[in-house]
């Protein structure tokens, strides 16, 4: 009930609606968070894969550049030190 009063109000948007898409910024903090906190080549490479699904297809290229590498861990680690943070 409270859902149905919160939509009728404008407060939440209906089930149906679609999540809104990922910015490459939001991928980037979630592909370093995974980094940051299991640190291993796996959890990268998938949070890469799974987080490409939710980018606009323009913009999945650095994740599936990410999820291709040898290393994922050491490419977001090269990456975190060489880009500048306006790109991010």
């Amino acid at each position: 009930m409270l859902r149905t009063l919160a939509q009728r109000f404008g407060q939440l948007a209906p089930s149906s609606s679609k999540a809104p898409a990922y910015s490459l910024t939001d991928a980037f903090l979630s592909v370093s968070l995974a980094m940051a906190i299991h640190g291993n080549e796996k959890a990268v490479a998938d949070t890469a894969r799974r987080v490409a699904k939710k980018l606009p297809r323009a913009k999945r290229e650095m994740m599936y550049d990410i999820v291709n590498s040898p290393s994922p861990v050491g490419y977001v680690s090269e990456l975190l030190r060489s880009a500048p943070l306006r790109h991010l």
